[in-house]
């Protein structure tokens, strides 16, 4: 079974990071991933998540949070990149279903040996980010 790495884990934690119920019901999904394949595209990667369907889909707890959608606030200072990383969660029918990761024009670094994880403009904004989610 493959799992996320550090690196990948604090990059979730800081997205799913907040006092939301959406945020609160990923968080939920995230612990009970049971495996997730990993994508490389030489400039960033694709973690697609495997969740078992006996947990119920966000919109069935909460009908105003759309079926799909994405958000990402996240980004990364990484040894060995000058521009960064950022990173985008995305959400299809009611689960977790990929977090996509970037760069901004360099090839993804071949390890993370040592990052910074932080909130756009240093500060996160859930009221902004609810316009992704919310119907």
């Amino acid at each position: 079974m493959i799992k996320l790495t550090p690196f990948e884990r604090d990059v979730m934690h800081a997205l799913l990071a907040g006092e939301d119920h959406l945020l609160s019901l990923l968080r939920n999904q995230l612990e009970r991933v049971s495996s997730v394949s990993r994508k490389e595209t030489g400039v960033g990667f694709y973690i697609t998540f495997d969740i078992p369907k006996d947990i119920p889909k966000t919109f069935e707890i909460d009908p105003l949070i759309k079926h799909n959608f994405c958000f990402g606030d996240v980004d990364a200072s990484l040894e060995g990149l000058k521009n960064g990383a950022g990173f985008l969660l995305w959400i299809a029918d009611g689960y977790l279903s990929q977090l996509e990761g970037y760069t901004y024009g360099e090839n993804w670094p071949s390890q993370i040996k040592s990052y910074n994880i932080s909130y756009r403009d240093n500060k996160r904004d859930i009221y902004s980010l609810k316009k992704e989610w919310l119907s």
